[in-house]
């Protein structure tokens, strides 16, 4: 094989290797982020769910505005890196998963936060547990689209 070829060979391998390696890092990063978009059971939710059931106490409301404020800046931040990715992808099913999981109707991170910003203005009013149980179903949604964006990411890789 003439060296002129070899050579041509080389730069495409190493081109390849080089995109596979620094679209494996978005991807990883991706999934980070995502990861922080996540509603867990010992989380947020725990309390929701119990201003849901009507059990809430004032402790209750005192946990998740804890909760809240430790989660709510991460939380922005994830859905930033997950926006911009978004905005690199733009058109694409991922592209497509990303804006269901920040900005969906109803569903998305983004109205979810502000949602349980209202809640905790509630403050055991007797509209409180029925709003909590719709926040917890719009969760529920918000989780199925992070697992669905998780898999599509997955596969990518």
């Amino acid at each position: 094989m003439p060296d002129g070829a070899r050579d041509a060979i080389v730069a495409e391998t190493l081109k390849a290797f080089v995109a596979y390696v620094s679209g494996g890092r978005a991807i990883a990063k991706a999934k980070e982020a995502s990861g922080k978009l996540h509603f867990w059971g010992e989380g947020m939710l725990e309390e929701i769910k119990k201003i849901a059931e009507g059990k809430a106490k004032p402790k209750t409301y005192k946990d998740l505005q804890k909760k809240f404020e430790a989660n709510d800046e991460p939380a922005r931040e994830a859905m930033g890196r997950l926006r911009q990715m978004r905005n690199k992808l733009a058109g694409n099913q991922i592209a497509r998963a990303i804006e269901r999981c920040i900005q969906a109707e109803g569903q998305g991170k983004n109205k979810i936060l502000n949602d349980i910003s209202n809640l905790l203005h509630m403050n055991n009013s007797p509209e409180a547990p029925l709003f909590a149980s719709e926040v917890i179903r719009d969760i529920e949604v918000l989780n199925a689209n992070l697992d669905h964006l998780h898999r599509l990411l997955e596969a990518e890789r």
